[in-house]
Order: C-alpha cells, then sequence, then structure tokens
C-alpha cells in the first residue's frame, strides 16, 4: 500500500520542516533542492509509521 500524505497539511509541514532548518547540514545531491530532500524525507516518515494510531486530545485518535 502506499504511502499517504495528507494534501491540506502537506505544504504546511514541509514549510516548517524548512523554516526550523531541520535538513541544513544535509549533504545534499547536486541536483537536488533541500526542498525535495525534505519531502522524500517526510514521505518515508509516513510509510514507516503507516497503520500506527498516534492519539490526540484524549480518547480521539487517526491513522497516518
Amino acid at each position: 500500500m502506499a504511502w499517504v500524505m495528507d494534501p491540506k497539511r502537506q505544504h504546511a509541514r514541509l514549510d516548517h520542516l524548512l523554516q526550523t532548518k531541520a535538513f541544513e547540514d544535509v549533504n545534499l545531491q547536486p541536483s537536488m533542492t533541500t526542498r525535495e530532500y525534505a519531502r522524500k524525507a517526510l514521505k518515508r516518515w509516513y510509510k514507516w509509521n503507516e497503520g500506527c494510531k498516534v492519539v490526540q486530545q484524549g480518547s480521539k485518535s487517526f491513522d497516518l
């Protein structure tokens, strides 16, 4: 099953990662931008956490 990234939050999450300089020290490939690298990293994170439940505000939860 392919990873799913909420399209409503995708740009906000990428922007947050870039603003916090989370990938500032990464050795990028010459043809890759920091934004592309951050998107790939976020994609891997979603795929790795696929099927996990995240608890929010008490007993409410959602799937990643």
